[in-house]
């Protein structure tokens, strides 16, 4: 409590009393964690999917990414990371807290499956109308010779310890990630040649990408190389403000809705320059909750910040 570590929001101060009512608080009401998987196409379906969870005498009632966010899918593809599927909550987030509601009535809570903080390649405010700076990124450098609209191929010039960037943990599971950004254009690549070299080829690049605007770009044009984790989406920069709101903005998502837990999976999406950035994404997470919640990740644990799970 003394050491400035990280700590949900609470009444009053955090002092010894506030931390052990906290740890108090979530062993009582985590005790039993039996869950109930509840798939719904409609709101209908939610609602009467409740009553075999009462029936079977659960304590929570577990939402999958398909159910609740708003592109009914794993991970997020177009939508913002903690948006809400309206076919099944038409109202958004008031319908959802209105169903946790209902359930809390029961005796229960809700609880729901969640990708950490990626952000797809659709996403309506990081990626449209603007690309945000703050995207993790892997390499940079410069364009060796000036492009037009219409080119295929890019040559790139790397920074300082770029050869090196090529093995790291960042590709070495997947292939280099495919996408680059030169200015306010997304390129996705087709492969990368000679990258033993001082100048890379980029070829078979499609342009534009994501209805990112298409333009010519001069020599010395700065580029870098996006993070991209299983080539399905981006990641916040983890030395930047973008992990701050990916992360209080999911928050506040469990805060609106009364969502009893934070699930990570996924976690590993902010591990690229070290598993300090995972944990350093799930402290941000877990300073901004203002309730107790359960957590898990896909490493099998907790991120190592919810000091409940240490005292339990």
């Amino acid at each position: 409590a003394d050491e400035g570590l990280p700590h949900p929001k609470v009444d009053g101060p955090w002092n010894l009393e506030a931390a052990r009512r906290v740890v108090e608080e979530w062993q009582s009401r985590y005790a039993d964690q039996s869950q109930f998987y509840l798939a719904a196409r409609n709101p209908e379906e939610l609602y009467d999917g409740v009553q075999y969870a009462e029936r079977a005498g659960v304590k929570d009632v577990y939402l999958f990414t398909d159910t609740w966010h708003a592109d009914a899918g794993f991970w997020p593809q177009a939508s913002l990371n903690w948006a809400v599927n309206k076919k099944v909550f038409p109202r958004g987030e008031a319908d959802l807290r209105a169903f946790s509601d209902h359930v809390a009535s029961k005796g229960m809570h809700v609880k729901i499956h969640w990708v950490s903080g990626g952000i797809p390649f659709r996403d309506p405010h990081y990626i449209l109308p603007k690309l945000d700076d703050r995207l993790a990124t892997w390499v940079s450098g410069t364009l060796a010779e000036a492009v037009d609209a219409e080119a295929a191929t890019l040559l790139f010039k790397p920074g300082p310890g770029a050869r090196e960037k090529v093995e790291e943990a960042v590709v070495h599971r997947h292939g280099i990630p495919s996408f680059v950004r030169v200015g306010d254009e997304l390129i996705q690549v087709g492969s990368f040649a000679n990258t033993d070299a001082d100048v890379w080829e980029l070829t078979g690049c499609s342009r534009g990408v994501s209805g990112t605007p298409v333009s010519d770009h001069a020599a010395d044009a700065g580029l870098v190389g996006l993070v991209t984790p299983y080539n399905i989406v981006f990641t916040p920069d983890v030395d930047s403000t973008l992990l701050d709101e990916m992360a209080e903005g999911f928050a506040g998502l469990v805060n609106r809705c009364r969502i009893m837990n934070v699930e990570f999976d996924g976690f590993e999406i902010h591990g690229y320059a070290g598993r300090w950035g995972c944990e350093k994404f799930g402290a941000k997470v877990y300073a901004s909750l203002d309730h107790t919640v359960s957590s898990n990740t896909s490493g099998g644990s907790a991120p190592r910040c919810w000091i409940e799970y240490r005292r339990n």
